[in-house]
């Protein structure tokens, strides 16, 4: 019964997914209709438009960040296969711990637009998945539910910002992105008689994609319902990876916010509030975990905050002690509510 229900489950996600990327895939034949054809390695178009690069880079940000979610993620396999060898469906955690796991390095090291769109949408799928582990639960249910339409929401933002790339910067390879960066300061978006910067609104897609996938204030209900997902499933999410992919976002476009003040402002405000929120409400928590997970949400905000001040490697030093210390700390209270 428990494996017609997931199988029926995975059936649902699967058609939504595809149906989402059958309108997404409509949108972009109405914007470009001189499509020529489609290859597995690069969508080529006749005008206008240059070629998907699927281009990787490796640097400094990138060697860190896959430091910070490779070491937690293994210390969060070993202790996964201690804490739960007694599940029956142990298999399938760790089939979606190793594709959540890749899809945030992917996502590390991709230097071409649509690569990052597709490693986001696989962290989406793959965190509903794994929140939605114990399907037979309805809060697991709903939690599960929840986390999907907060995801589905900070994709929409994503794919607006894709569709401006292609429509303004005509490619999606991201040296060439942040080239044209300077000579579109003075670029205006007209929709009817209001002008909008270009880059201003190009941010603020981007910073709250990020902003919802790292749980900042008006989003972070999802965080701790996320909570209903296995422990190590719970802790890989809070500690390296779903919240620390809202983050590498953030600095991997911080070229950005050079030239524009309110994303800036933006981020300092939505950093603070959410720091402020997670710590208070976290004081009247009575569940260790929903205190653990509010926790999590304070300390994210103080990360967000600082990429509003420009910060960036202050926030890495701080983003590595708070993996480390929320990964270790996630192992205490798994073994505290399992044993007592």
């Amino acid at each position: 019964m428990i494996r017609s229900n997931w199988n029926f489950l995975c059936l649902l996600v699967y058609i939504f997914n595809c149906f989402i990327a059958f309108i997404k895939w409509i949108v972009l034949c109405i914007t470009y209709r001189d499509l020529l054809f489609c290859r597995f390695w690069a969508v080529i178009f006749l005008s206008r438009f240059n070629r998907f690069s699927f281009s990787f880079l490796y640097w400094f940000i990138s060697s860190n960040f896959f430091f910070i979610s490779f070491n937690t993620y293994y210390v969060w396999l070993y202790f996964g296969v201690e804490y739960m060898y007694r599940e029956a469906f142990i298999n399938r955690l760790l089939y979606l711990l190793n594709l959540f796991a890749t899809s945030v390095v992917f996502l590390f090291y991709c230097y071409d637009y649509f690569l990052i769109l597709f490693s986001w949408e696989c962290i989406g799928l793959f965190s509903f998945l794994l929140v939605n582990f114990y399907s037979t639960r309805i809060y697991t249910i709903k939690a599960a539910l929840k986390t999907f339409v907060f995801s589905r929401i900070s994709d929409m933002f994503m794919f607006l910002s894709f569709i401006m790339t292609l429509n303004i910067f005509c490619s999606t390879d991201l040296s060439l992105i942040f080239m044209q960066v300077p000579f579109m300061s003075f670029h205006y978006l007209f929709m009817g008689n209001i002008a909008v910067h270009f880059i201003t609104f190009f941010s603020f897609c981007l910073v709250t994609s990020g902003g919802i996938k790292a749980a900042q204030f008006f989003s972070h209900v999802w965080l701790p319902d996320a909570m209903e997902a296995p422990t190590p499933a719970s802790a890989l999410i809070h500690s390296s990876t779903l919240v620390v992919a809202g983050i590498f976002l953030v600095i991997r476009f911080s070229i950005l916010f050079e030239f524009t003040t309110f994303t800036n402002y933006y981020l300092a405000l939505l950093g603070a509030l959410t720091l402020s929120f997670g710590a208070i409400t976290a004081t009247f928590q009575n569940d260790i975990k929903k205190l653990v997970a509010y926790s999590t949400i304070s300390q994210i905000g103080y990360l967000v905050c600082g990429c509003g001040f420009c910060c960036y490697e202050e926030v890495l030093i701080y983003l590595i002690v708070h993996a480390l210390n929320k990964a270790f700390l996630f192992v205490l209270v798994g073994y505290t509510v399992h044993f007592f």
